[in-house]
């Protein structure tokens, strides 16, 4: 009867000990990390929506990458980025755009030219330097 005692014992004391990973709450939030660059193809669309309910939560619209051990974009150098950006309409001669690192506010005559809402630019980065498509929410 020893035996099992100490097996448990010893376990307890790891399992207190150890580090813990915070665990992220899906997979689909962790596959954020893998889908935003690649621009949320066709697979990634339980990823899209749970960065969008992220949003709408208030939380960072990506996951802690700690959380996400093992999923791509999640390693040494990798983190994320959010901007505030302006929306353009298009016009004759060029196409609708969004400006990064930009505010717009019509209503004051804040921000570029015939800007007509702001919202945010959000970026996978590894090394400091935006990795595929960047996400543009409102």
């Amino acid at each position: 009867m020893k035996k099992p005692i100490k097996l448990l014992s010893s376990l307890l004391l790891l399992s207190f000990s150890a580090p813990q990973l915070a665990l992220a709450s899906s997979v689909d939030e962790c596959q954020i990390w893998s889908c935003l660059p690649d621009g949320f193809h066709k697979e990634c669309s339980a990823a899209y929506s749970a960065m969008k309910t992220r949003i709408e939560r208030g939380q960072p619209p990506l996951p802690e990458k700690n959380s996400c051990v093992g999923f791509k974009n999640t390693g040494e150098g990798y983190d994320f980025r959010i901007l505030p950006a302006a929306f353009i309409p298009a016009t004759e001669f060029k196409k609708a755009r969004w400006v990064e690192a930009t505010e717009c506010n019509p209503k004051f005559g804040k921000g570029p030219k015939n800007c007509i809402k702001e919202g945010r630019a959000i970026s996978v980065t590894h090394d400091d330097q935006v990795i595929g498509e960047t996400f543009y929410t409102r």
